[in-house]
């Protein structure tokens, strides 16, 4: 911020600039609170410093004659018949902005605090006509400096300069070249006509290859933050970037995995790129909370790199007392979306759980996760179920929770409680979701990939006919859509479903596993998946993955069938399931 001494004006440096928000902000509010009155001693001193002073320091000066009139307003009329004010107002009037426009911006603010209308209005009317002249970057920044305010264009008058910015930057894109320049534009892309956004993101794509891999860091950031996804313009960037030579830094790989992660635009060679090189440099990350960050992201993803997550387990797991619930929390989410193993972190994963509580979680909905993970990783006791099932905290969620994932959520730990003993957590007598909630919930269950279970559906009816020897889309209470349920003997022969059965008969459940319900990276069942089959396992059925890499409608339909009848034979060969 500018200050001077009472022995004259000190130049200004970049650093000096008046915030771009700040010159049509100003409030009563702020300029009550000046520090205290300067002495007309420092205003003359100013006004003689000013007298032989450059563009940038006279700015500077009037700037500072504001402050002093704001905080003393009776010096106001002293300095308005001061012949070196009139000079100084003159110079600042007339002088060409063009390659300093953050200047008249300075300028502007200055006579703002003098309250010196006439002066606001001649430099206003030149700063709408330096827009049509002065370089790109400067629009991009100003209309930045307003957004970066969270002020709502739609407040300002149509001709307010920042309107006439945007509208300007939709004549002049084709002027927007260089890396720096489209990452400043695109910070502000979300208020630019659809029309010049596009164009934008075209020539992006046209010219990535000449931006430096900081630049396009920056410019994945900068899409991630703008609310769009253009697919063309992301590959493009994550092409490039997955094939430079320089190195990424740690804070910069963590940075782009969030922004990929915000994008839903999991690239698998920039992912593997990043998380191969992030993970020997784990152990030199000083803060948690980029540990945290990228734990959170990973996970959202889905994606499995065992080795980067066992560095992040070993970094937590030496900085224990750091630990906050939220790094526990994140920790804890991301491991059980991939289905990490904790056998190795036993004190890490006492630490958590010693600091997750239902009163240290933000949220109802963030306290079912935290527990839910803990049920995936097999980490839980019927304490925890208890605490999860109870009517009131049913009722919470109902309150504060939207979309269907907390439901499924809720299915698969009741279902945990019906099956206890079967899964080792020893016998339960606490609550369980009431019947009415069950029936109702269970007949929303909806397949991941409806079009992909079809497919699984149609197959099993070629050679399992419905209804005699084959049941189809069952919802389970477990929280899973069952595509198809039959009954084989030992020999893997179909009988009816209304068999009364033998010893060795076994009821075989199919159920496909679509792209969501895996992992990406290293591609393996997502814990959840794994819960529910765990779950109806314990309840006697005999579990046939179909993961979507396996089964495909690209295959012909004799394939297929031979592919589901092997599996179902194969089933048929492993140790009984408990009943």
């Amino acid at each position: 911020m500018l200050y001077f001494l009472s022995r004259g004006l000190r130049r200004l440096s970049s650093n000096d600039i008046i915030p771009i928000r700040l010159v049509y902000s100003l409030g009563s509010e702020q300029l009550s609170q000046s520090p205290e009155k300067e002495s007309l001693v420092e205003l003359n001193s100013i006004l003689q410093d000013s007298a032989e002073g450059t563009l940038r320091s006279s700015t500077g000066a009037v700037i500072a004659l504001g402050r002093i009139v704001h905080k003393s307003p009776i010096q106001r009329k002293y300095l308005q018949e001061d012949v070196r004010f009139i000079r100084l107002k003159n110079f600042l009037k007339k002088s060409n902005y063009t390659q300093h426009p953050q200047l008249l911006l300075s300028a502007i603010y200055g006579f703002k605090l003098l309250e010196d209308k006439e002066a606001v209005g001649e430099l206003e009317l030149e700063l709408k006509w330096l827009m049509r002249r002065c370089p790109v970057r400067f629009l991009s920044k100003f209309v930045e400096g307003y957004v970066g305010s969270g002020a709502e264009l739609g407040s300002y008058p149509k001709d307010h300069p920042v309107h006439i910015a945007i509208e300007t930057l939709g004549r002049r894109w084709v002027e927007v070249r260089s890396g720096s320049d489209f990452v400043t534009t695109f910070k502000i892309m979300a208020y630019l006509l659809p029309e010049t956004r596009e164009k934008l993101e075209d020539r992006a794509v046209e010219l990535v290859q000449e931006f430096t891999l900081t630049q396009m860091i920056k410019m994945m950031i900068s899409v991630s933050e703008s609310k769009r996804r253009p697919t063309p313009l992301l590959r493009a960037l994550a092409y490039h970037i997955s094939k430079t030579n320089e190195k990424i830094l740690a804070k910069d790989a963590i940075q782009l995995i969030y922004a990929l992660n915000k994008l839903t635009f999991p690239d698998f060679v920039l992912l593997e790129r990043l998380c191969t090189e992030l993970r020997p440099e784990i152990s030199s990350i000083q803060s948690i909370s980029l540990i945290s960050s990228l734990l959170t992201s990973l996970g959202q993803m889905r994606y499995a790199h065992k080795d980067l997550y066992t560095s992040m387990g070993e970094w937590l797991s030496e900085h224990l007392k750091e630990i906050r619930p939220s790094d526990g929390a994140a920790w804890l989410l991301a491991s059980a979306a991939i289905g990490f193993d904790q056998t190795p972190f036993s004190a890490l994963l006492k630490r958590v759980k010693s600091l997750l509580t239902e009163q240290t979680t933000e949220t109802a909905g963030q306290w079912l996760a935290v527990g839910h993970a803990l049920f995936v990783l097999g980490q839980s006791d019927t304490t925890l179920l208890k605490t999860l099932l109870r009517p009131q905290f049913i009722d919470k969620l109902s309150l504060s929770c939207s979309g269907d994932n907390w439901r499924l959520k809720v299915l698969q730990v009741n279902a945990v409680a019906l099956n206890s003993r079967t899964l080792g957590l020893g016998h339960y007598d606490g609550p369980h979701l009431s019947s009415k909630k069950l029936e109702e919930w269970t007949k929303q269950l909806k397949p991941t990939n409806p079009p992909y279970s079809i497919l699984l559906q149609e197959t099993l009816n070629h050679f399992l006919p419905q209804p005699k020897y084959l049941q189809t889309a069952i919802k389970h209470t477990s929280g899973l859509v069952i595509d198809g349920i039959c009954l084989v003997n030992e020999k893997a022969d179909p009988l009816p479903l209304n068999w009364k059965g033998s010893k060795g008969d076994v009821r075989v459940g199919l159920v496909g596993l679509s792209y969501w319900e895996h992992t990406i990276g290293e591609r393996k069942p997502t814990g959840s998946a794994l819960l529910a089959i765990r779950l109806l396992e314990a309840e006697g059925f005999r579990i046939v993955a179909v993961p979507f890499g396996e089964f495909s409608s690209n295959d012909k339909l004799l394939r297929r069938v031979q592919y589901l009848e092997q599996r179902i034979r194969e089933s048929r060969k492993l140790p009984s399931s408990p009943s």
